[in-house]
């Protein structure tokens, strides 16, 4: 009687038998996400501060009388 086992390569498995075979430490999905939240939240301020100290008003023209 012949057993073959078969593994289904996703890329989540392949990253993870990398870190393995180079025996470092995958960063978790949850540390990886948070990071790019941080990531976007600072880029939204750094915009609305550029926003809010260079002159613009919104996208509104005002009509001079």
């Amino acid at each position: 009687m012949k057993i073959e086992a078969i593994m289904i390569m996703t890329p989540k498995l392949r990253k993870d038998l990398h870190a393995a075979f180079l025996k470092r430490k995958r960063i978790s999905p949850i540390k990886r996400t948070r990071k790019r939240q941080i990531a976007k939240a600072k880029h939204m301020m750094a915009w609305h501060d550029h926003r809010a100290t260079s002159g613009h008003n919104g996208g509104t023209k005002r009509l001079e009388s």
